[in-house]
């Protein structure tokens, strides 16, 4: 892993239970880290992630990625 710490980033899926007008809702956050740098960001937050929505949000995030000149060759 040390290897490929400046190409290495880690993503995940967390959930977190909100209460809104229309009651209590699960929204799910897709989040990335860079593990060389602890550089991290929030993809994106949703109440209904599916197939289109994540890979969204990877678009985005490689996009992100780029600009910041940390660019994703491992994703773990």
């Amino acid at each position: 892993m040390a290897r490929h710490a400046a190409t290495l980033w880690a993503c995940d899926f967390l959930s977190v239970r909100s209460l809104t007008t229309r009651g209590f809702v699960d929204l799910y956050v897709l989040a990335f880290i860079h593990v060389g740098s602890r550089r991290a960001f929030v993809a994106g937050i949703t109440a209904n992630p599916d197939a289109t929505w994540v890979t969204q949000q990877a678009r985005n995030a490689s996009m992100q990625m780029g600009e910041w000149g940390l660019p994703a060759t491992h994703i773990r």
